[in-house]
């Protein structure tokens, strides 16, 4: 009937078929454990997305959230293993910094 596909109505600028939506890439989340090299030695367990984020817990406290500088720049939604590499670091560099917070 019409060029591109059918309408509602011949005098509605609306399609019956929408264009598809684009899909939005879930992050997904990696999880690594770090013994802190001074102190007690405790085990931390780091959560890490492919977009840069990282939360550090020690048991079930959650006592850090950051992301890595590096991954704040550049295309933020697509996601990739070295944002994760790199949200892993600077977890690792986290926990190595500190050193005022009394582990029990």
């Amino acid at each position: 009937m019409y060029a591109r596909g059918l309408r509602d109505c011949p005098v509605s600028a609306v399609w019956l078929t929408p264009a598809p939506a684009a899909a939005v890439q879930d992050a997904r989340m990696t999880t690594h454990e770090y013994t802190r090299s001074t102190g007690l030695r405790l085990t931390y367990r780091i959560r890490a997305d492919e977009r840069g984020w990282y939360t550090v817990y020690l048991g079930d406290k959650e006592l850090l959230r950051g992301r890595d500088p590096l991954s704040a720049g550049g295309m933020h939604r697509t996601p990739s293993k070295r944002k994760v590499v790199g949200a892993v670091h600077q977890a690792k560099l986290a926990i190595e910094s500190l050193s005022q917070m009394p582990e029990c």
